[in-house]
């Protein structure tokens, strides 16, 4: 098991359809979501910001992640987005210095055991959300300097953030199991692809003398 290389607070903040929808509710036919595809191509974007842009020496970095659907249709994102080396999604984080050099951070990957089958419905309600157009779902994320030493340095940093995924399909490397057409008649997209946030300014204070 690799050493925790995030903190994550478990307050997810997600603007979704109604709670008691169902993964499978408001099907359309083929044929329509065919055109409604063609129409409103899936689009997110990733926001970043941090409500202390200066922190102490040593201190955990407090970010805010925000996925958001900038589409014309629902969109299915992984739940878990925040999470590094997740097969399904991932999001990976840099720390730059002022020369606009990356600094040592831990990193990690894993992938799906594609002998583990998954039914559809089942990967619908344990791993996605679908989100709706122009809402979207938010969590934050505590990097930590043994993870990101240049965190135990002073000085002023860049911090980027990388979101990835493989889409709902492809992202379990053939463990999903659905019906013909099954895919095709979900209410919400499948997103693949890999989207960066803008960068934020932060700074390492000196310890006081």
């Amino acid at each position: 098991m690799r050493s925790i290389s995030l903190i994550l607070v478990a307050q997810m903040i997600v603007w979704l359809l109604p709670a008691d929808s169902s993964p499978f509710a408001h099907l359309t036919s083929q044929s329509q979501r065919v055109q409604q595809d063609d129409a409103h191509p899936p689009k997110l974007s990733l926001r970043l910001s941090t409500l202390n842009r200066m922190i102490h020496l040593g201190e955990d970095l407090e970010l805010r992640m925000e996925i958001w659907n900038e589409g014309g249709n629902d969109v299915y994102v992984c739940k878990q987005f925040e999470r590094m080396g997740w097969p399904l999604c991932s999001t990976d984080f840099t720390i730059l210095d002022s020369a606009g050099q990356r600094g040592p951070q831990f990193n990690a990957s894993s992938h799906a055991d594609s002998r583990l089958k998954v039914p559809l419905a089942s990967a619908l309600i344990r791993d996605w959300i679908a989100l709706s157009p122009h809402h979207f779902c938010g969590t934050t994320v505590k990097l930590d300097p043994t993870s990101y030493p240049l965190l135990r340095v002073p000085g002023d940093y860049r911090v980027m953030a990388e979101y990835s995924s493989q889409g709902l399909v492809e992202s379990y490397r053939g463990a999903l199991q659905f019906e013909p057409g099954e895919i095709e008649r979900l209410p919400a997209k499948s997103w693949q692809g890999q989207i960066e946030a803008e960068p934020i300014t932060i700074t390492v204070l000196a310890p006081n003398r």
